[in-house]
């Protein structure tokens, strides 16, 4: 007898099977059992012979039998009556196990789109969504300069006397803090170690009390600590990581920041 043939047999005989399960279930999981049962046909064919699908159809009828009137009495999974997914959820994973190259692929799409959306997710969650860490920060504003009639710059950064000028107009503006970053601060993080050039802002003394915020260790500008002249030193606030005491490297230092107290031009 050919394999096509036992195959054959093997099929009809599950169908016949299926008349022992109540209607509703032949309905919604009968061709999962079937395929269930042609599965281990096939492998018992290439395997192991005829004498164990033989086997195979006995255990079969005496699954049938048990588990036919089990699910007549008391269904084992009332979900199953409910509608067809829980008949396609079993047809997918079937289709799945037998083609494994497939179902690589599949499940590394859906991880790479689901990373790329959770990376996504994350920034637009920081940057859009979340507020910033400072004290009314729904209350704050950026106020820069149009300088396109003198030099192509739309957005440049107000002189000292325009942050003075802001100051005044309390209580419509409660505080203002002027921002000047520039690079080409030349720096040792220690007595010894080797300058490097690093990305600073000078602002005026008020910066972090007007943003809420209090160095991590040390202390704030002071207000008599602002402007340059003769024998006055150069005060600076270092951020976490330039801080830290490990040496940074030279394609990191252009992310570090530190904040001078100082007049703006």
């Amino acid at each position: 007898m050919t394999r096509n043939r036992m195959l054959n047999m093997s099929e009809r005989w599950f169908r016949f099977l299926q008349r022992l399960y109540p209607p509703d279930f032949r309905d919604e999981m009968g061709n999962a059992v079937v395929e269930a049962y042609m599965d281990r046909t096939r492998d018992a064919l290439t395997n192991s012979g005829k004498i164990h699908l033989i086997a195979l159809w006995l255990r079969a009828f005496v699954d049938s039998l048990r588990n036919g009137a089990a699910e007549r009495v008391r269904p084992a999974a009332s979900w199953r009556r409910a509608g067809n997914w829980g008949r396609d959820v079993e047809l997918v994973r079937r289709r799945l196990v037998r083609s494994p190259t497939f179902a690589a692929t599949t499940i590394g799409t859906l991880t790479i789109g689901l990373g790329m959306f959770a990376v996504v997710f994350t920034a637009v969650q920081k940057v859009l969504i979340d507020p910033m860490p400072y004290k009314n920060p729904g209350d704050l504003y950026y106020v820069w300069r149009d300088y396109g009639p003198i030099v192509d710059v739309k957005r440049g950064s107000l002189g000292g006397t325009d942050v003075a000028e802001l100051q005044k107009t309390n209580p419509i503006i409660e505080d203002a803090a002027g921002l000047q970053p520039f690079l080409g601060g030349i720096f040792s993080l220690r007595e010894g170690a080797d300058p490097m050039e690093i990305a600073v802002t000078s602002t005026s003394h008020n910066l972090f009390s007007l943003l809420g915020v209090v160095p991590a260790l040390g202390r704030n500008f002071a207000p008599d600590e602002a402007g340059l002249g003769p024998g006055r030193e150069q005060v600076m606030v270092l951020t976490h990581t330039f801080g830290s005491g490990s040496e940074p490297t030279a394609a990191s230092s252009a992310r570090m920041y530190a904040s001078r107290a100082g007049r703006l031009p």
